[in-house]
């Protein structure tokens, strides 16, 4: 999804006509069309994780790895920046999941 606007809790309450918000101080709103199915089943493979850079201080970064080499767990806890050759990478898995 592509971000349309960061809102407070109450701000996403009336987005989404809804109080059963996950607990945070700040949730995001997709510009409208860009969203895709959520799908908990989906797996992105290795060689592409691998390859995910984000910015971070004006720079690509790659996501950390914990000592076996998989995806350290708290390295997507907050909201990154993808690049735009990364955000590539997971725009075409999600067309071919289709």
């Amino acid at each position: 999804m592509q971000v349309d606007r960061v809102v407070s809790t109450k701000e996403a309450e009336e987005h989404f006509g809804t109080s059963d918000l996950w607990n945070a101080s700040e949730h995001i709103i997709a510009k409208p069309g860009s969203e895709s199915r959520l799908a908990f089943d989906r797996q992105v493979p290795a060689a592409v994780v691998k390859s995910i850079k984000c910015l971070s201080g004006g720079l690509a970064r790659r996501l950390k790895q914990d000592a076996s080499g998989g995806l350290d767990k708290q390295t997507l806890r907050g909201v990154r920046e993808l690049t735009q050759d990364s955000a590539g990478l997971l725009d075409t898995l999600l067309q071919e999941s289709h």
